[in-house]
């Protein structure tokens, strides 16, 4: 039976803990800070490439092996992550160069009443938008990538049947981005999302970021999303995808995501991303605009 003495010694005991959390990591804490300052005005940073790889020497220089899709490598990235430059997102998550736009953009898709919907509540964005209908999504995407319109529109994700996948391998296969989305209800009161997509991001900004991610060995789907949390991320989606080239030996998955990220860093995010080794295409960064 425990008495009162005892819950006092647990307490005292938890307490002392606590306070060696709280001083070990301050001390960790003033070595970053220290190992920074000297990092900085060291000939190091000559011998890096971007500042990704630098920030991924100091960590492991700090600390080991630590793996650096980890909690310590979040933390690090988000304290300290402004000391390695600002990286633009849009320069990382695209190859494509941003493009000036016209007042005649043509916005292609297939012939419906959500389409027609979705058309409307996407030409508030441009009043000189026009409509072009397709014979299906396909070809439209086609039609795109070719340079014989600006957008697709079509269905991503909807309440019944989560993201949809069919639809976003069409965008992969024809490397179209995702640059706004709405939300359109259907006649029995449920919800389809439909994405604007084109051949580049027109921003790095946007309340919602879509990306696509396979890890490296050693890395695990929680260890990504707990790092993903730290660094301000919320989780909205997630789906499991085989990869296409998997051999019957070896399945992996591609893991499809879709991350509130109005109270991250993108430039912070980025430089996490690139440093980590994690293999991932952007898909999308866009904001719903009848949210």
């Amino acid at each position: 039976m425990t008495n009162e003495r005892d819950f006092d010694t647990l307490s005292d005991n938890l307490g002392l803990i606590y306070k060696w959390k709280t001083n070990l990591g301050k001390v960790l804490a003033g070595q970053y800070r220290e190992a920074l300052i000297a990092f900085s005005e060291s000939d190091h940073r000559d011998t890096f490439a971007s500042p990704p790889e630098e920030a991924a020497w100091l960590f492991r220089r700090l600390n080991g092996s630590s793996p650096m899709c980890s909690e310590d490598f979040a933390l690090f990235c988000l304290a300290y992550g402004n000391h390695f430059g600002q990286i633009t997102p849009v320069n990382t998550f695209s190859t494509h160069e941003e493009q000036d736009l016209s007042s005649s953009e043509k916005a292609l898709f297939m012939r419906n009443p959500y389409g027609d919907r979705a058309f409307r509540h996407f030409s508030s964005l441009n009043k000189g938008m026009k409509s072009v209908y397709s014979q299906s999504y396909s070809s439209a995407c086609e039609e795109v990538y070719n340079g014989r319109g600006t957008y697709v529109i079509l269905p991503i994700h909807n309440i019944k049947d989560g993201s949809l996948t069919t639809f976003r391998r069409m965008l992969r296969k024809y490397d179209l981005k995702i640059t706004a989305a709405c939300s359109v209800e259907t006649d029995d009161g449920d919800y389809i999302l439909y994405g604007l997509a084109q051949k580049f991001l027109r921003s790095d900004v946007g309340n919602y970021v879509d990306m696509s991610v396979v890890f490296p060995e050693g890395t695990s789907l929680t260890e990504f999303l707990t790092c993903c949390e730290i660094l301000g991320l919320q989780l909205r989606y997630i789906n499991s995808v085989p990869l296409e080239y998997a051999s019957d030996t070896l399945a992996k998955h591609e893991i499809h995501v879709c991350f509130d990220c109005r109270q991250a860093n993108p430039g912070i995010f980025a430089l996490f991303l690139d440093a980590s080794h994690i293999r991932y295409e952007i898909e999308g960064i866009y904001n719903i605009i009848n949210e």
